[in-house]
């Protein structure tokens, strides 16, 4: 499952009692959090890598993906 923004926690409960493999977007990472949920992978943006990685230690085992936003041409 791929959460990309912050939604209602009552929104998604009925999709993790499967078990999914959870992926989130930084932009929703706060949010997800306070569920209280496992984070499988997390995509962050390069120069924020460290903070969240503190931020996820309880979240271990967990793959941080780090991309660069996309320039303007």
């Amino acid at each position: 499952m791929l959460i990309h923004e912050a939604l209602p926690h009552s929104l998604v409960e009925p999709l993790l009692e499967w078990a999914p493999l959870v992926m989130v977007v930084d932009s929703a990472l706060e949010e997800v959090l306070v569920w209280g949920i496992k984070i499988d992978v997390a995509f962050v943006l390069v120069d924020q890598v460290n903070s969240w990685r503190e931020q996820l230690e309880d979240q271990a085992p967990v793959k941080i993906i780090s991309y660069q936003p996309d320039e303007d041409p």
